[in-house]
């Protein structure tokens, strides 16, 4: 995938356009599979979606992105908001950092702003949601099409957050759990 989604396809550093149609999601014209408002990916042995979430974080996202760009891949960055908000010299880092995801043709999605469950928590969601969209959107420039719930949460109230929104929420088939063991050795 090469940019942050729009609502109106947009050319991508790759000269492919990525967008929305309708409910559809679209990468170089082809539609990305949905099911309902959620999008998996697929069960086809020979394609792959790369994605990071929780982040950014000052150590392993820049060296997570030096080895994308060295093998000329892309990904989907889900964002945590409560990392890239605050003035301290970290919190600039972060942000500084979330826009050079976006300028390197990664996606930025929405992982709420504080982690929470919002399947627990839904009186939550709209603000979880909303304001960590706006955090992405003054880094970045664009606002987010897509949203991961943390801890793969899935319920009524959420989707219905999701789809008065506008947001596909992505899920995944293969969960590394390198956050239980962070070494290289763990997670290898």
């Amino acid at each position: 995938l090469a940019v942050s989604v729009p609502t109106t396809p947009t050319r991508a550093a790759d000269g492919l356009f990525v967008g929305v149609q309708g409910n559809h999601l679209v990468y170089n014209g082809q539609p990305v599979r949905l099911k309902g408002a959620s999008f998996y990916p697929s069960d086809h042995a020979r394609e792959l979606v790369l994605s990071f979430d929780d982040g950014p974080d000052l150590k392993f996202t820049p060296l997570v992105l030096d080895e994308l760009d060295r093998r000329g891949l892309k990904a989907i960055f889900f964002v945590t908001g409560r990392r890239v908000i605050g003035e301290r010299p970290e919190d600039l880092a972060r942000r500084e950092l979330l826009g050079r995801i976006a300028a390197h043709g990664h996606l930025v999605a929405n992982h709420t702003l504080t982690h929470k469950d919002l399947c627990q928590t839904p009186d939550d969601a709209a603000a979880e949601i909303d304001q960590n969209s706006e955090v992405i959107t003054q880094a970045t420039g664009v606002r987010p099409l897509l949203f991961r719930a943390p801890y793969g949460a899935r319920c009524h109230t959420l989707e219905a957050e999701l789809v008065a929104r506008q947001l596909v929420s992505v899920g995944w088939n293969l969960d590394p759990q390198d956050w239980k063991d962070p070494t290289s050795e763990g997670i290898l």
